[in-house]
């Protein structure tokens, strides 16, 4: 598997080489923008970030300089407001149909996902779900919550009252 990556690594080393040498034989700047944008449509073009928490549900599209382009909440469903611990999955499904109709001209191409404190059977959902609309080029978990929190602090005991 290693030796996959790095001979992945050489290979777009080279094609990025190439493309500059050949940016260079053309001097107008559409050429050498019409290059840039070849070399950057094969990497991630947006990332799509998936935040839970016990009351609330939101999903951002930024592209992949930050720029926020989409941002849906669990807040855009009227129905459902303050705890959501039961229903996470059906909001995460109602935010992602609301996503997928919203951005048509994204389909299609790269992006990468971070999941902030989604629990696992969640992930799978909505990678299952996003996997048929989008080209899923990464995945990053980021989960907050303990498994079994800290250690608590030793009690100090109490001297008995001599009578």
């Amino acid at each position: 598997m290693l030796r996959k990556l790095f001979y992945k690594i050489v290979f777009l080393r080279k094609k990025k080489s190439n493309l500059i040498d050949s940016s260079k034989i053309f001097q107008s700047k559409s050429t050498t923008s019409i290059v840039e944008e070849e070399y950057t449509n094969k990497l991630i073009n947006y990332i799509l970030i998936i935040n839970t928490s016990l009351t609330n549900t939101v999903v951002i599209l930024t592209d992949t300089k930050g720029k926020l382009l989409k941002s849906f909440s669990s807040g855009h469903i009227q129905l459902l407001k303050g705890r959501q611990k039961t229903k996470q999955p059906d909001v995460l499904i109602m935010l992602l149909k609301i996503l997928i109709n919203k951005t048509s001209d994204i389909q299609n191409k790269p992006i990468a996902i971070h999941f902030i404190n989604v629990k696992e059977y969640n992930e799978t959902l909505v990678v299952n779900m996003l996997r048929e609309k989008f080209f899923i080029q990464f995945m990053k978990s980021y989960n907050a919550s303990p498994h079994n929190g800290c250690r608590p602090k030793k009690l100090k005991r109490l001297k008995r009252k001599k009578k």
